[in-house]
């Protein structure tokens, strides 16, 4: 399973996507952005989705594809 890092980096690069991740778990007060469970991953996303950058859009994106993935599972329940 790829990690929010490396999704992230695909669009805009480890080092950016590195950098967004660990500033906004620490932000959060998370320990570490290596081992987010899903309710952190959500969070941090969230708060980088909040950026006026390629990474904000990115971010945005992950974040509905992300919404769409759990609706979708729901759904087949």
């Amino acid at each position: 399973m790829k990690s929010l890092v490396d999704r992230l980096a695909e669009t805009v690069g480890d080092a950016k996507a590195r950098e967004a991740v660990g500033a906004a778990a620490k932000r959060l007060g998370l320990q570490s952005a290596e081992a987010l469970d899903q309710a952190q991953t959500l969070q941090v996303l969230s708060l980088i989705a909040s950026q006026e950058d390629v990474t904000g859009i990115a971010a945005r994106l992950l974040r509905i594809r992300a919404d769409f993935a759990f609706d979708k599972f729901v759904a087949q329940r």
